[in-house]
């Protein structure tokens, strides 16, 4: 290290670090990175300074005959004092390089290119399961059935007092033919419900009503969810892309494509992993510009490289890429230091408390959610269709209204016996009385 300023050697790698060349012929560093340093040399009160220079090689550094390349070589052939790349802590780095304390962990992932299918011919049926559908059906049927169990059985009590009263002499047969005869619709007026028609049902039975106001504001619930639901299936974008992981690129004998002269080439290179051995013929090396195009233009299947990375390209337009699959591989991002740097207790101790203080989560949130280009529900699917447990709320109080629909009619047949008992037993002592009794029909 210079007792002048730091030297801080970059590679362009968004959002860590973006290297811009400008109008006037220099390149501008910004990025999560630069801030960090920043951050790090304030928090040790340090008055150094730094100048930026850009690698050689945009890459974090690999061995080749014991030389090292990328900013790794650069650190090892003292040219520089700090490292800003995306550096994964490997054992060979460890040899020639420090490395601090991790600043991100989440390992390698998969990058894909979306197939975005638009809304089918079936759309329509998309926001509910098939299971809620075929519930929904009985329901509309059994609510008919329990419209028309309604009127049965009002009749039913309602028959044997006409038949009761016929017997003691108190009404003739032709009342009780005119009382039988009385047309009735009631699964005409089950199923204007169902189709939510506006007009009531022709009879005014209390039972009755009580059920169609009940199964009105049932069927009312069930549209609202279903428009709000059919909404979002038919404005989000499904993205299926085909490949969830790296299995479906072994099973598809697929080209993966990687970085070279880095930790990911050269996990594929050594690697136990099953699944990276059976990739290693299909590997094509390139930066990571190059196989993005290739992957979207079908040279590739896949893109592997740090999860971070991966997921600030997905989040860039055109907005066709999505990162599949779990994390694998080394993970701890570091920054790197010269050997034996005196620097070294100063950055760990700083991104420590970074870590515990919320300053490497504010960080991540500004550099890489900040950064989206895509909208958040833009290529995935999060809307989930219903499904019967997310509508037993509304059955349930289905239910209840059925439960009080019986309990009101069986209160309105008691209550229409008792007053025609008592009219026919009054009509002949005083007709006036008989007449001020009210008939529900």
């Amino acid at each position: 290290m210079t007792s002048d300023a730091l030297r801080v050697v970059a590679a362009h790698r968004p959002p860590f670090v973006f290297a811009i060349n400008s109008t006037d012929g220099r390149i501008n560093f910004s990025g999560m990175l630069v801030d960090l340093l920043q951050k790090i040399l304030l928090d040790g009160n340090s008055t150094l300074q730094y100048n930026f220079y850009l690698s050689p090689t945009n890459a974090g550094g690999s061995s080749t005959g014991g030389a090292w390349n990328g900013v790794v070589g650069e650190l090892a052939a003292n040219r520089a004092d700090v490292a800003l790349f995306p550096l994964t802590r490997t054992a060979a780095r460890l040899e020639v390089i420090d490395c601090t304390f991790s600043y991100l962990d989440q390992g390698l992932s998969l990058l894909v290119k979306n197939a975005v299918d638009g809304p089918g011919p079936l759309s329509v049926l998309a926001p509910f399961r098939m299971t809620l559908w075929v519930t929904l059906l009985c329901t509309v049927i059994g609510v008919a059935l329990i419209f028309w169990g309604l009127d049965v059985y009002g009749r039913w009590i309602r028959t044997k007092q006409m038949e009761a009263l016929r017997e003691s002499g108190l009404i003739s047969d032709t009342a009780v033919a005119k009382f039988n005869g009385e047309a009735r619709s009631h699964v005409l007026t089950s199923f204007m419900a169902v189709a939510g028609a506006p007009e009531r049902p022709e009879r005014s039975s209390w039972g009755v009503q009580v059920l169609y106001v009940v199964y009105c504001f049932f069927c009312l619930i069930v549209l609202s969810a279903y428009t709000a639901n059919l909404t979002s299936f038919l404005a989000v974008q499904r993205a299926s892309s085909g490949v969830s992981g790296l299995q479906d690129l072994v099973r598809g004998n697929l080209q993966l494509g990687v970085n070279p002269s880095g930790s990911t080439a050269a996990y594929f290179s050594n690697s136990r992993d099953t699944l990276a051995m059976q990739l290693q013929p299909n590997i094509r090396y390139c930066d990571s510009a190059t196989c993005v195009s290739w992957l979207r233009s079908g040279a590739i299947a896949g893109f592997v490289s740090d999860q971070p990375a991966l997921a600030y390209l997905a989040q860039q337009q055109p907005c066709d890429l999505a990162v599949v699959g779990d994390p694998f591989g080394p993970g701890n991002l570091v920054l790197g230091l010269q050997k034996g740097s005196p620097l070294l207790d100063m950055f760990n101790k700083a991104l420590q408390r970074f870590s515990e203080d919320g300053t490497l989560t504010a960080l991540r949130r500004a550099w890489f959610d900040g950064l989206s280009q895509c909208d958040s529900t833009g290529l995935q699917l999060d809307n989930s269709q219903l499904d019967v447990g997310h509508m037993l709320g509304a059955f349930v109080f289905l239910l209840m209204g059925v439960v009080a629909a019986f309990v009101t009619g069986t209160v309105e047949n008691l209550k229409w016996c008792l007053a025609r008992a008592y009219k026919h037993q009054v009509r002949f002592k005083s007709p006036k009385a008989a007449n001020l009794i009210l008939d529900p029909y």
